[in-house]
């Protein structure tokens, strides 16, 4: 009976195990592409994250530095060349698309009194600031050679945005100013439009856009 018993019993044939062997690799195929793609997924997810807030950051530079365009300690109520109330836009036409903004604000320490505003009054060349879309980064001029020049001036400038995207596209704009706003017939500049573009190392693209209100109303140049 124990012969007869053992001469029943079969196991699996060589086609079973090959098909079985086939379904359980095509298994472990599938899971491993899921896997892969939700770590691709996931990475490409935190690099976007990281762009965005970098490029945050970038805006929030340059529309820090905006907004102190035209301050003066002694308060300027004509245009001159000189004067700190100034503002050049480059690179677009007419009030849109410029890509460079060059500006003055009282940076020079004065009184060191808390008491009083900061600055001394007058133009220096330490006072003025740029904004600039050059070769894939936006620069900050922090150091300028002569007061005038808009953004010709030759200086030294520093690139304000990182390795992890490239700056794709940099505007700025201000509406059109009405002629003869001031009795001089100089026109002011009230607010400026600020859109950045930039393309991340995984290839995700990125904007943002600003309005930038110019509370100290610097004169166009």
């Amino acid at each position: 009976m124990l012969l007869k018993y053992y001469a029943h019993q079969s196991g699996l044939t060589l086609i079973e195990v090959l098909v079985s062997t086939a379904v359980a690799t095509l298994l472990l195929t599938a899971a491993a592409t899921v896997g892969f793609s939700s770590l691709s997924l996931n990475r490409n997810t935190i690099s976007s994250a990281n762009s965005q807030y970098e490029l945050q950051s970038v805006m929030n530079i340059v529309t820090k530095e905006l907004r102190r365009a035209g301050y003066s300690k002694n308060q300027e109520n004509a245009k001159t060349a000189g004067g700190l109330r100034n503002i050049w836009f480059s690179g677009g036409t007419g009030t849109t698309d410029h890509t460079c903004a060059v500006f003055r604000y009282d940076r020079t320490p004065g009184s060191p009194s808390q008491l009083e505003p900061p600055g001394n009054g007058s133009t220096e060349t330490t006072d003025v600031r740029g904004i600039r879309l050059a070769s894939g980064k936006l620069e900050l001029l922090t150091s300028a050679t002569a007061i005038n020049g808009g953004c010709s001036v030759t200086g030294t400038w520093e690139p304000i945005s990182g390795s992890a995207f490239t700056i794709t596209s940099f505007k700025l704009s201000y509406p059109a100013p009405p002629s003869g706003v001031l009795m001089d017939g100089s026109k002011i500049v009230n607010e400026v439009t600020v859109t950045i573009a930039a393309t991340g190392k995984n290839g995700a693209t990125q904007s943002l856009s600003e309005v930038v209100q110019l509370r100290n109303q610097p004169y166009l140049n």
